[in-house]
């Protein structure tokens, strides 16, 4: 698993290369494969986040200064991270943090394998799971995941300096991103908020 990691590290590096000159590429590239390379194992082992801790380092020092186009191992708050590790609906770059996830992928994984786990300890041959049930709990799931969210948005709400700055979260969750990304210079991504405001 080591191995795996290093190869992961290697990859984002290369990943932060490329982002210097293309960044929404980079994103995209990221947020739509490399990401998923270490799912199956967030999901199937416990308590591996001091192993994947080189690969949020990576993520943290060179993918995410390259995408704003900031010198490597730029300094990023731990707020700012948070904010980047939100899906998009709420403001974020779904720039995972692979360390803080594994814990919730784990839980999810188990409770939702449950049921086969124990059709395949009593080893019934005409054994079958609910799909009714199973559905419920993929629901289940994803309403947990959306109030673990929401809860992190309203922690980030409250430390932020919105009102001071004019912005806040309840009338364009994405204006929180233009507070932040303000201060870079070499802004490449825009975003809109769903009254159609372009921001940066």
């Amino acid at each position: 698993f080591r191995k795996r990691v290093s190869n992961w590290v290697a990859q984002i590096e290369r990943l932060a290369d490329i982002a210097r000159t293309q960044p929404h590429a980079a994103h995209a590239a990221f947020t739509f494969a490399l990401r998923h390379r270490w799912t199956l194992w967030q999901r199937t082992m416990k308590s591996i986040q001091a192993l994947l801790q080189p690969v949020e380092d990576a993520i943290r020092g060179k993918l995410i200064p390259a995408l704003f186009g900031e010198q490597e191992n730029f300094a990023i708050s731990d707020d700012f991270r948070a904010l980047l590790a939100l899906p998009a609906s709420l403001g974020g770059l779904n720039l995972d943090n692979p360390v803080k996830d594994c814990e919730h992928k784990f839980i999810d994984s188990v409770e939702l394998c449950q049921d086969l786990k124990t059709l395949i300890l009593e080893s019934k041959k005409d054994a079958d799971l609910d799909e009714l049930e199973q559905r419920g709990l993929r629901f289940s799931i994803k309403d947990r995941r959306k109030k673990r969210l929401q809860e992190e948005v309203n922690h980030l709400r409250q430390r932020l300096p919105l009102v001071a700055a004019g912005y806040g979260l309840d009338e364009c969750q994405r204006c929180v991103c233009h507070l932040h990304h303000k201060t870079y210079r070499d802004v490449w991504f825009h975003f809109c908020c769903k009254e159609g405001h372009r921001y940066l």
